[in-house]
This record gives structure tokens, sequence and C-alpha cells, in this order.
């Protein structure tokens, strides 16, 4: 299933929308309910298709969401998740240099 979500996120296309709708859902109370109930979807789904316990698929739930951060960052996950995570961990933090504004709300 993991080897799966890789797959469909490989683009980072679906990651950038989910992050796209999750920022304005923070102000935005309709749009943070609407989101909820997909992702409270997820489990019930992967549990009716897989066969999987709570705990796995809260663990996947949880490494999906990491993929989506990584896959955002444009990380390499060739080596798995983790592997992306101790790759970014390994580099060295650069100061931000810019003058515009990052984010504009």
């Amino acid at each position: 299933m993991r080897d799966a979500f890789r797959d469909l996120s490989a683009d980072g296309v679906a990651s950038g929308l989910w992050l796209q709708a999750y920022t304005p859902s923070r102000k935005d109370e309709e749009l943070a309910a609407h989101c909820r109930s997909l992702v409270a979807g997820v489990p019930a789904e992967a549990e009716r298709l897989t066969g999987a316990g709570r705990d796995e698929l809260a663990r996947l739930l949880a490494n999906g969401a990491l993929v989506v951060l990584l896959r955002s960052l444009g990380a390499d996950l060739t080596g798995g998740s983790w592997a992306a995570v101790a790759q970014l961990h390994a580099q060295e933090v650069r100061p931000l240099r810019t003058t515009r504004p990052i984010m504009a709300w």
C-alpha cells in the first residue's frame, strides 16, 4: 500500500493540491470541515480494502502525511520516506535570502 501511495504522489501534483487545500482551511471552517471529512474516510476505506488494523492504518496515514510533505519539498523518495528524512537532516540549514513576503495573507 505504501508503494502504491508513493507512486500516486510521485509527480507532486496530488500532494501540492492537498497542501493548498489545507492552508486556507485554517481560516475557513467550511473548507476545514470538508478536508477533515475527506481525511476521515481514508482509514475506513483502507481498512475495508486491506483488512489492516487501526494501529497499522494510523502508521500508514502518518507516513502518507510525511510523504505528502516530502513530495511538496521535492525530496528524493526512492529509498523511502525515512531515508528522505535522513537526507534532509544531513543538509545544512541555509538562511532564506529574500526581501519579498513569503506568504501574503
